[in-house]
This record gives structure tokens, C-alpha cells and sequence, in this order.
């Protein structure tokens, strides 16, 4: 059925973030709805693994749009009752979206979230990138829970969901660890030098781009060592996902990202991760360390107290 009263300002909002953002992406102009995939670079669960794609959609109204992502694997029809429980119980846990079964007979698995425009003016770019993220990092989380819960027969609903809760805190564990570890050595880098420097101050919006791209370019270090490790190629979807990332990093002057090809791109990350851990000052990049350490801790530029 044709949706032609879809608001075309909310429509080309959205547009303008998915082509800013490098997704490859079809857009039905009858009927407002966009289509796009994301490729999973993580080996998040047993059965959510790297490699996998996630189909995404949103549906523009006339003043509202939803966004929802379908997991790559299909619910067993001998598990959907149990299925049906752990999705009730992860629901409960989620604020922004929900899980359900979109399509019960095919077993389709989907986590959706949805909007209603003020109005009917345009969402902000960020606020579309958000729920994207929203979606993402919810199917990350319990998705592959869904998938275990399947293959262990005598696992229970509860139990698989305490599951996806532990490896959650791990990452998040790890993922805060090791930015602990990138400010210690940096400082220890910058005490040395003793440079009496201006130092920058920037926004919260800046200081918040630089914390999600530094999380980005050191997750996406970890996927090139997996790569390596693995005897694999880098895939070209998530380089060109994480340059934009760099090029904030660029920017705020904390690293000098080649981006000749992608090749050249590459070799300056896995250079950022091996400089990270031998402790080697990283070229003149962190030479702003307390902006970067202001933006991880959530403060507002200044010198911290010891």
C-alpha cells in the first residue's frame, strides 16, 4: 500500500544521515521507507557472530517514523515459547526499544523503536543516529542470547538472559578498561614532556564526538587484530564505517589518519593501537590529553584533581 503523505522534511533528514554515514541504503519514495544493512563486527554471541548482517528499516509518517532491525536468525518453531518469555523479560530491562516476533510463523526476530515528531518538524541528525544505535546495541546485547537459548535445550529463558547480562558487563568492563589504559599512558607520556601548553577547551557536542570516535577507532583496532590473527581481509564496510570516526579524531588533532586508500588507512589504525600499547607517545596527536581525558570522564575540560 502507498504511503505518499509521509513527510518528505523528515524523509530527507534521515537521507541526509545515512549517506553522511557511508550506509548503502535504498529509499522506496512511494511509500517513505528506507532499507540498509549493518555488518556485525564482533563476535558478540554464539549465534550473532562477525560476519552477519543486520537488516535495518525505517518507515517515515506523515508526522513520526519507525526504525527496527531484524536479526539474521531465525527462531526455531520447538523454542518460541521460551523465546516469548525472554523477550518479556529483556523488554523489561529496555527503555527505547523492544523485541518481539514480527513475523511468528517465519520465527522473524525484530527490535524496534519509534518516534513521534513535534509537529512534524525533522528529528536532529544525531537524535536519527541514536536509534540506529539504539537498535544495534540491543540486538548486540540479546540477540545472540536468542540464538543460545535454541541450541541449549535445557537452558531457560532466565538463564539465558543472566548469560547475555555477563557478557555485557564484561564488554562494557573491558571496552571502560581499556580507555583507562589509553589515558594512563598518555599521561604518563605528556607528565613527561612537561610542556607548558594552552590548553583547549571544547563543547560538550565536540567532547562527546571525540569519546565515541576514540571508543570506534579502538573497537575497530580490535576487529583489524582479529583479522589479522584470523588470516582474513579487513571488511571494506566497516573501514569506510570508521572514517569518519578518524576524521573527528583528525580534527581535534588527536591522531593523523592516512586516508590515501583504504590500505594506507589500515596501517595508520593498527600504528595507533601499537603505539597505544608500547606506551610510545603517539607523534603529536594527544598533545590536547586532557581534553581527551575530560571527554572520557564526562568533565567539563578542566585540569582534574588529583
Amino acid at each position: 500500500m502507498e504511503n505518499q503523505n509521509y513527510s518528505k522534511e523528515i524523509a530527507a533528514t534521515i537521507h541526509d544521515v545515512l549517506t553522511e554515514d557511508k550506509y548503502e541504503f535504498e529509499f522506496d519514495e512511494k511509500d517513505g521507507i528506507f532499507t540498509f544493512g549493518y555488518h556485525v563486527v564482533e563476535v558478540v554471541h554464539e549465534r550473532l557472530l562477525y560476519g552477519d548482517w543486520l537488516k535495518l528499516c525505517i518507515v517515515v509518517m506523515e508526522d513520526a517514523f519507525l526504525m527496527y532491525a531484524v536479526s539474521p536468525r531465525k527462531i526455531y518453531y520447538s523454542t518460541k515459547r521460551k523465546t516469548m518469555e525472554f523477550i518479556n523479560r529483556v523488554n523489561v530491562r529496555l527503555n527505547y526499544c523492544k523485541f518481539e516476533l514480527s513475523n511468528y510463523e517465519k520465527g522473524e526476530l525484530r527490535v524496534s523503536t519509534f518516534h513521534k515528531c513535534e509537529e512534524g518538524k525533522a528529528p536532529s541528525p544525531a537524535l536519527v543516529r541514536d536509534m540506529i544505535c539504539t537498535l544495534i546495541t540491543a540486538m548486540e546485547d540479546y540477540g545472540g542470547g536468542m540464538g543460545v537459548l535454541q541450541e541449549q535445550k535445557g537452558l531457560t529463558a532466565k538463564e539465558a538472559l543472566e548469560n547475555c547480562e555477563t557478557i555485557k558487563k564484561k564488554r562494557l568492563l573491558d571496552e571502560k578498561e581499556y580507555a583507562n589504559q589509553v589515558a594512563k599512558q598518555t599521561e604518563k607520556e605528556q607528565s613527561k614532556e612537561n610542556v607548558g601548553k594552552t590548553e583547549v577547551i571544547l563543547d560538550e557536542e565536540t567532547k562527546a564526538a571525540v569519546k565515541d570516535s576514540l571508543f570506534t577507532i579502538l573497537k575497530f583496532g580490535k576487529l583489524i587484530e582479529w583479522c589479522d590473527e584470523n588470516t582474513v581481509p579487513v571488511p571494506e564496510d566497516a573501514i569506510q564505517l570508521v572514517k569518519s570516526d578518524a576524521q573527528v579524531l583528525k580534527e581535534t588533532d588527536i591522531f593523523e589518519f592516512d586516508f590515501e586508500n583504504d590500505a594506507a588507512f589500515v596501517e595508520t589504525v593498527r600504528k595507533f593501537m601499537g603505539l597505544i600499547r608500547k606506551g610510545i607517545k603517539i607523534q603529536k596527536e594527544i598533545r590536547k590529553y586532557k581534553t581527551i581525558k575530560a571527554a572520557l570522564n564526562g568533565e567539563d575540560g578542566g585540569e582534574s584533581e588529583e
